[in-house]
C-alpha cells in the first residue's frame, strides 16, 4: 500500500512539476518585462528607491541618442546644404515668393503710398518685379546656407533637440515602444513558459528514472 502511495505521488510530481516550472519562468519573464518598462516614476519602498530601468535611463538614452543624431547630421551637412540650396530647390520656392511680391507691388504699396500708384503703372510694377526675382535668386541660396551654417554647428543640434525633447516625451517614447511590442513580449512569456515546461519534464524524468 505503501509502495502504490510513493508510485502515486512520484506520478503527480511528474506531471505538476513541469507545470510548476513553465510557472516559474512565466512569472520570471513577466517581473524582468516590468522591471524593464515600470514604474515610470521612483516609488519608495522600504527605504529603496524603485524605478524601471529604462525610465531610470532615460536622459542617458536621450542624451546618446542626440550625440548619434548630431553626427549623422554633421556628417551629412554638405550634402544637405547642397540639395537644399541647389538651383532646383530654389526654384520650386520662388513662385510662392512671386506671388507675395506680386501682392505687395499691387496691392500693399499703393495701399501705404497712394502717391506712387499716380507714377508708377503696371509695366513699372512688373519691371521692380523682375529685378527683385532676379536678386532673390541670387540671395537666397546664399541666406539658405549662412542660415544652415549657423544651425547646424556642433553643439546646435543637440541643443535644439534637448530644448524640444522632453523628459515626458521620453517616458511618452517608452510607453509606446512597449505597446507596439507588446506582441513580442507575449510571444517572449510563451517562449519562457515552453522552456520552463520542457525543463520541468526532463527534471521529472531523471527524478523518476532514479526513483
Amino acid at each position: 500500500m505503501g509502495t502504490l502511495n510513493l508510485l502515486q505521488n512520484i506520478y503527480i510530481l511528474y506531471f505538476i512539476f513541469p507545470i510548476a516550472c513553465a510557472f516559474v519562468c512565466w512569472v520570471f519573464i513577466s517581473v524582468l518585462v516590468y522591471c524593464f518598462f515600470s514604474p515610470q516614476q521612483p516609488v519608495n519602498f522600504a527605504g529603496f528607491k524603485l524605478q524601471g530601468y529604462l525610465p531610470a535611463k532615460q536622459n542617458l538614452i536621450l542624451q546618446a541618442v542626440f550625440e548619434k543624431a548630431e553626427l549623422l547630421i554633421l556628417q551629412q551637412k554638405e550634402e544637405m546644404k547642397q540639395h537644399i540650396t541647389s538651383q532646383q530647390s530654389v526654384e520650386k520656392i520662388m513662385p510662392e515668393l512671386e506671388k507675395h511680391i506680386d501682392e505687395f507691388l499691387t496691392v500693399k504699396l499703393p495701399k501705404d503710398i497712394p502717391m506712387l500708384s499716380m507714377f508708377i503703372g503696371e509695366k513699372t510694377i512688373y519691371q521692380i518685379k523682375e529685378v527683385f526675382m532676379k536678386e532673390l535668386r541670387v540671395l537666397f541660396p546664399h541666406i539658405l546656407s549662412t542660415y544652415l551654417d549657423e544651425m547646424l554647428k556642433a553643439g546646435s543640434v543637440r541643443k535644439m533637440l534637448t530644448d524640444k525633447l522632453s523628459p515626458s516625451s521620453a517616458s511618452g517614447a517608452i510607453i509606446a515602444f512597449r505597446n507596439k511590442n507588446n506582441f513580442s513580449i507575449i510571444r517572449l512569456k510563451l517562449f519562457a513558459c515552453i522552456f520552463g515546461l520542457i525543463v520541468g519534464c526532463l527534471i521529472s524524468s531523471v527524478i523518476f528514472l532514479f526513483t
